[in-house]
């Protein structure tokens, strides 16, 4: 079991290990309490807050203000429309408030509330380069007992936090993330009933120093939870440096999003290896590879555009795109890309580039009504060859135009009487002279001739094989859209010594 490491992209305004608020509310409750040695406690009984004064710049882009928060009498609350708990902060003259719970949303269980400091439900026009205090406010529709019923602990302001840590033989999971995160009381990574709840921007890899980082994200649900925060921290992310390893492996794994879209990028430079296999990703945004990482087996579903790179990405399926960016992959001119199914996708492969051809290798479409198979946005026309059962036939008019030109390899394997390979046999192949020839070559080391065509379907083509010392071959056979190899076995002829 490895222990992560962090580095914390916020800032602690208390721990709330003390009774250091301002007019000394709160008495200190070493029993109830999230993180450190103790939490803070009060009886609210109608409204209530409290407050702590300080300095702190929190105008950082998408700095969010986070407080742990336990209402034991969650009924009596407003609703959370009507700011039944709210944060704020204040620059000494105006102060911002902020509705995060109410008896709508708050179970009276510890629960992480926080804000988006940029957008306050009561605007009035604090300075949040120069916050001056902070806080909490209680507003109950009807009056709760008169006992200790309000407990806070850790309050802070930021963003995430990086992850880094463990070995090659002892990497970094999911759980041993979630235990960490419990133990300091982050709040980022939750683990309920086996399911680990994402709060914030994630990042893998340490880009402060030169720690490494060994992540074993296998065989497990992490779904991003609506809590308040700006889409922008809707992010999983691999960073690293140029000195230490960043070696992420996620396989078996699914990772969604119950509310807003998360941006999943490996694209970074100092990222060494990244494995994703066998895999889903559901409802994410932008998804980013780069080169030398391995994305098979997979399924991308609900999601906005996948940037593949030169990565080896095969075998993935690819469903249910609706965006604005031209396409649900985009394609990167790479033969690693191959053997996809592509469903439901009103764009299924932008051309940004104006190469051409270009090769589709294994590449199923579903041939939906309405929606197109290419969308080439690059300027100028292009032809796609179809090997290997690749079935694009449509393209957004939109863009430049694209011409589908159906790929086959055509190839003889030659041997004698005895099964030994024939090298430099001549190898034909014709469509009884009214074409050039379609094959026109010969066999190699291994007895192999073969040619790429592009030409469609043929009728009675010849395929033709000549070799001195051996009777010529010559047979009959039809050519369609998918790869054909026929065996020939050349008869020694006595005559031709």
């Amino acid at each position: 079991m490895a222990t992560p490491n962090f580095n914390l992209n916020y800032t602690v305004i208390s721990t709330c290990d003390s009774d250091n608020w301002d007019g000394g509310i709160g008495a200190v409750e070493p029993d109830i309490k999230k993180q450190g040695t103790n939490s803070l406690a009060v009886a609210v009984r109608d409204d209530g807050s409290g407050g702590i004064s300080g300095t702190w710049d929190m105008s950082a882009t998408d700095t969010h203000l986070r407080l742990w928060v336990q209402y034991t009498f969650p009924a009596t609350l407003d609703l959370k429309a009507n700011g039944g708990i709210q944060l704020w902060v204040s620059d000494g003259t105006n102060t911002n408030y902020y509705y995060v719970g109410g008896s709508d949303t708050h179970n009276g269980s510890w629960e992480l509330m926080q804000c988006d400091l940029a957008s306050p439900d009561v605007d009035g026009s604090a300075t949040l380069s120069a916050i001056t205090s902070a806080g909490w406010e209680i507003v109950n529709a009807t009056a709760a007992r008169n006992v200790v019923n309000m407990f806070w602990d850790y309050f802070v302001f930021g963003t995430g936090y990086e992850i880094y840590g463990g070995t090659s033989g002892d990497k970094i999971t999911w759980a041993d993330l979630a235990t960490a995160d419990r133990t300091n009381g982050y709040g980022m990574v939750q683990e309920v009933n086996g399911v680990y709840f994402i709060n914030g921007e994630l990042k893998l890899g340490d880009s402060i120093s030169t720690n490494d980082c060994y992540f074993d994200g296998d065989s497990e649900l992490a779904v991003f939870y609506s809590a308040n925060e700006s889409t922008t921290l809707y992010k999983i992310e691999g960073t690293g440096n140029s000195t230490g390893t960043t070696d992420i492996s996620i396989q078996g794994t699914v990772i969604k999003s119950a509310a807003n879209r998360f941006v999943f990028d490996m694209n970074g430079a100092n990222l060494t290896t990244f494995i994703f296999d066998a895999s889903k990703l559901d409802n994410a945004g932008l998804c980013y590879f780069k080169a030398s990482q391995t994305i098979t087996n997979s399924v991308f579903t609900n999601c906005l555009q996948i940037d593949p790179s030169t990565s080896t990405f095969q075998k993935n399926t690819i469903s249910n795109y609706i965006g604005t960016e031209g396409g649900a992959l985009l394609w990167a001119d790479s033969s690693n890309t191959k053997d996809l199914i592509i469903l439901n996708c009103d764009n299924g492969i932008e051309f940004t580039t104006t190469s051409t051809p270009k090769t589709f290798d294994n590449i199923i479409f579903d041939d939906e009504v309405g929606n197109f198979d290419v969308n080439d946005t690059s300027g100028s026309a292009v032809t796609v060859n179809l090997t290997n059962g690749s079935n694009a036939n449509s393209y957004n008019t939109g863009g430049s135009v694209v011409t589908f030109a159906s790929s086959v390899l055509l190839s003889m394997t030659v041997t004698d009487e005895s099964g030994t390979e024939i090298s430099g046999a001549l190898a034909y192949i014709d469509d009884n002279n009214s074409t050039p020839f379609i094959m026109n070559t010969t066999t190699d080391a291994l007895g192999v001739a073969s040619a790429t065509w592009t030409g469609g379907a043929v009728t009675g083509a010849t395929w033709r094989i000549r070799k001195y010392g051996f009777k010529p071959y010559k047979a009959t056979s039809n050519i369609s859209t998918i790869n054909k190899d026929i065996p020939v076995t050349l008869i020694a002829d006595p005559q031709q010594t």
